[in-house]
């Protein structure tokens, strides 16, 4: 509260991690991380790897992240350049799975990107994070990045000019790769409507140039939001099977809740499957090219959240004559459970179709209500001004609504 510069805020929140925390990295190889970024990333990586090389040519910016890990025994701080260190390693023959860029590089793309690739293992990864310069936020007045670059260029440079040398997977984080909330992938693309509602970007300027709205709905309309999203998320890889493994094509964080009801929601696209993995899903189990649903909780005081899925699906099944609840699959070794992928028109979409075309979508409405109060009457009781309600609900309720709603019944459920 004191420090409002966001670049207090993009060294210290947690949010940053969401950039790559979906990410299921081998635990049991290496990271270089080119960039210290004042350790912003570096504690998801510590945790997720059996160790971390942070590489960066400023000492005050090594000595940040010693600061801000000090016992750790899994992270090494490397002062020098990339070139330099890349000669160096190239002399020791050593090289790594993961090489990650993910905030300002030191440097200009044209150099940084190739001589990271030098530094990756046959089978390894490189991950690069950047901001898009044909970005929505920024013909809407944001300030400019100085290492911003369009898709196009990414993908001459990651790819050697060659649309042919080495596989590469896009994923667009929104509102930014700095921040994300959501992030969507080539996949799963943001549909017109999607990017309208309010979003917590810092960096947007107080007073838009232009409706980001409007703008990113007509891009949507027009299948062109990858020319124009806020940032870019890229992995590049000689070996396409790495890049196959990953089954998430969109991911949606629930950050700012309590800490128990914290989750993040993937929708995931079933590869094929590894025969020496023995990977196996019970009923959330699915054919190639299939989609399903997970939802795992973010830190471990989310668990009893995600496990009560199952008894809600229970008691909102005996509760309803029509209407068919998606059953949970509960993973329990991961904290997550599975969900089959829907496919339809929501009563949202159907009733915004008739608004869009003049009619007032009432028998549409009727229908919906209907269909959701076919509960058995006899479960109900009168409602009751409970602690809890009143917690949650209870905010700008006046007491002349609260005395009505007390003559109305409640379910055990909803």
């Amino acid at each position: 509260e004191g420090n409002t510069r966001l670049d207090y805020l993009y060294a210290l929140s947690d949010q940053r991690e969401l950039l790559l925390e979906w990410y299921d990295f081998d635990p049991e190889e290496e990271i270089l991380q080119i960039g210290a970024d004042y350790g912003a990333m570096t504690g998801l990586y510590r945790n997720a790897v059996r160790s971390v090389t942070v590489l960066d040519q400023e000492e005050k910016a090594l000595k940040t992240v010693q600061l801000r890990y000090p016992d750790a025994g899994n992270i090494t701080c490397v002062k020098a350049s990339l070139a330099e260190f890349r000669e160096k390693m190239a002399g020791e023959g050593r090289k790594y799975k993961y090489v990650i860029i993910a905030g300002t590089p030191k440097g200009a793309w044209e150099e940084q990107i190739p001589q990271a690739r030098e530094l990756l293992k046959e089978n390894g990864m490189l991950i690069v994070a950047a901001a898009n310069a044909l970005g929505m936020k920024y013909w809407a007045g944001s300030r400019r990045e100085e290492y911003e670059i369009s898709k196009k260029r990414l993908i001459e440079l990651l790819c050697g000019g060659s649309a042919g040398e080495g596989c590469l997977r896009f994923y667009y984080p929104m509102p930014d790769y700095r921040t994300p909330i959501t992030i969507y992938s080539d996949e799963y693309l943001p549909k017109k409507g999607d990017l309208t509602r309010v979003t917590p970007a810092y960096d947007y300027p107080p007073y838009h140039m232009m409706n980001m709205g409007e703008g990113f709905d007509a891009v949507c309309e027009d299948g062109l939001f990858d020319l124009y999203a806020n940032s870019y998320l890229v992995f590049w890889s000689w070996d396409l099977e790495q890049l196959e493994r990953n089954e998430k094509i969109f991911i949606k964080y629930n950050k700012t809740r309590r800490e128990a009801y914290q989750i993040r929601t993937c929708n995931c696209q079933k590869r094929k499957p590894d025969p020496a993995s023995g990977d196996e899903r019970s009923k959330a189990a699915v054919q190639p090219n299939e989609r399903y649903v997970e939802k795992a909780a973010l830190c471990l005081e989310g668990m009893g959240h995600i496990w009560s899925f199952q008894e809600k699906y229970q008691r909102l099944s005996k509760l309803h004559k029509n209407i068919k609840m998606v059953e949970p699959d509960c993973q329990k070794d991961r904290n997550a459970v599975l969900f089959p992928y829907l496919k339809g028109a929501t009563w949202a979409e159907q009733a915004g179709q008739e608004i869009s075309r003049g009619k007032l979508p009432l028998e549409a409405l009727k229908a919906a209500m209907e269909r959701l109060d076919d509960q058995d009457k006899s479960s109900q009781s009168r409602f009751v001004r409970t602690g809890e309600f009143m917690e949650i609900f209870g905010e700008g309720i006046e007491e002349a609504d609260l005395t009505v709603l007390e003559k109305d019944t409640a379910s055990p459920a909803s």
